[in-house]
């Protein structure tokens, strides 16, 4: 049975890199052994070792190089020459495999040309090189066993693998490392961390610059964490056991980003209402509803003024730049309330709408003193209108109900009048009848004063504008306007 081991590369990390990136490698033998096939025809063995290596870009086999020695087993045998394998630069090789041969010679025990020369036999059947063991290949993709996937064992040191075959085995090493060195470019960013762009085999380390960590020191693309606001020079120096040295470094200057605190002057707020939003650190704001795409402002100022917040805007965002053209959004879920929708229902002069906590009634768009209640009676022609207050705390009117046939029309009676017209301090009533009675009410339909029996009529206390004067007897029921200036 062929048996293959790979010895653990002892180190304090694995690292994979990416195999896109062009290695040089080498591959060296470092002992070969043989454990049994005694010979029983003298007082050592004579074993002969040869080994190759290919990889998956050069096909072809190299190495070879016959190794052979005198002792008695177990033999370990450390060649002083001829130990490189293979050597490769800037190859995308990511495989290896491994080719043996090995045998014990009795053909020829010295130092001959047929000793690196397997045989039969030598000495028709009485005398023949032994115990044979040829793997072509070892371990590889088109043997029993996969090939070494070297990139996969660190850089820069040296990763030991053993094999066996028979009686006979041996231990290479292989030492790989990047082709390509660079730290990367210089770097101006916003915040306080950034992926770094190097290649190669090296270590990060901060050569100037306050505070600052690398995720992994070794991967040349790590993430790199600082302090906003400060300058660092980083170097890429080469990895101690690497072949080749080289060292590197970029400036990377990390900006400080704004932090823009957007708020609003009221959240939650009722549909319809306007609603101002503010936010800090910038000399640019674009402010956003729904989307950030939906721009509604986009200057120097730190505050917007949204007009009339719709029910379905659900989310504000601002965009703040600074001077350093760093930008960072900042969002603000809103709760918009929805308004109640009141409609009026209209009986004769009597008016009605639903049932709400708070009611307000108006005229002509000015709002009925004392119309407080779900209903209200027109006394007058014009528009009326009712406001509601919901049980979310949000106002809400309704349509107009036009009204034509009520209140103050004035009726064609020249049994009664009222004079002077406009009036200052006094109004006269001229009337045939004795027993009546004299309302003068604003055109909101509140009473402002009453009289009765009465024709010369004190108004003096009364506000400058129009009034209707509502005459009322047994046999009359009639309205007047007037000025009171």
């Amino acid at each position: 049975m062929i048996l293959q081991t790979y010895l653990t590369c002892l180190c304090c990390f694995l690292f994979i890199f990416s195999s896109a990136q062009n290695v040089n490698y080498t591959a060296e033998i470092l002992e070969f052994y043989m454990t049994g096939c005694d010979d029983g025809a003298g007082s050592d063995e004579e074993p002969t070792w040869k080994v190759y290596t290919r990889d998956n870009i050069s096909t072809g086999w190299e190495g070879g190089t016959c190794h052979f020695t005198d002792g008695n087993i177990p033999i370990v045998y450390i060649p002083s020459s001829g130990t490189v394998i293979a050597s490769k630069s800037n190859t995308t090789a990511t495989l290896i495999d491994v080719r043996f041969e090995a045998w014990e010679d009795d053909c020829d025990g010295g130092s001959g040309a047929d000793r690196c020369n397997f045989d039969a036999s030598c000495l028709a059947g009485i005398q023949e090189d032994d115990c044979l063991q040829y793997h072509d290949p070892l371990a590889g993709s088109f043997g029993a066993y996969p090939s070494i996937d070297f990139r996969n064992d660190p850089d820069c040191s040296w990763n030991s693998y053993t094999f066996s075959a028979g009686d006979f085995g041996v231990k290479i090493r292989i030492r790989w490392e990047y082709t390509d060195f660079t730290a990367g470019t210089n770097v101006d960013t916003c915040g306080n961390t950034i992926d770094l762009s190097g290649a190669g085999s090296g270590q990060w380390t901060v050569g100037s610059g306050t505070g600052g960590t690398f995720s992994n020191q070794t991967d040349p693309t790590t993430t790199f964490l600082g302090t906003a606001g400060q300058s660092y020079v980083l170097n890429w120096n080469t990895l101690a056991g690497c072949p080749t040295t080289n060292s590197d470094n970029i400036t990377v200057n990390l900006f400080t980003n704004p932090v823009p605190q957007l708020e609003a002057d009221q959240n939650p707020l009722c549909e319809g209402e306007n609603i101002t939003f503010t936010a800090q650190d910038g000399i640019q704001y674009d402010f956003s509803i729904n989307a950030l795409t939906n721009v509604m402002q986009s200057s120097g100022s730190d505050t917007y003024v949204h007009s009339t917040i719709g029910a379905s805007d659900s989310i504000a965002f601002v965009v703040v730049t600074n001077s350093d053209a760093c930008s960072i959004s900042d969002t603000l879920v809103l709760n918009v309330l929805p308004k109640p929708a009141p409609s009026i229902t209209r009986t004769g002069s009597d008016l009605s709408t639903g049932v709400y906590p708070f009611y307000q009634w108006y005229y002509n768009g000015t709002p009925i003193v004392g119309a407080t209640s779900q209903t209200h009676t027109a006394t007058a022609n014009g528009n009326y209108t009712v406001q509601v207050q919901g049980t979310n705390g949000c106002v809400g009117e309704s349509a107009p109900e036009v009204i034509t046939n009520v209140g103050v029309e004035e009726l064609a009676d020249g049994s009664f009048s009222v004079f002077p017209n406009p009036a200052e301090r006094t109004i006269y009533i001229k009337s045939e009848e004795t027993q009546f009675k004299i309302c003068l009410k604003t055109l909101t339909g509140k009473a402002a004063a009453i009289f009765e029996n009465e024709k010369e009529l004190d108004v003096s206390h009364l506000s400058k504008g129009m009034y209707v004067v509502m005459y009322s007897s047994d046999k009359i029921l009639t309205s007047k306007k007037i000025i009171i200036q």
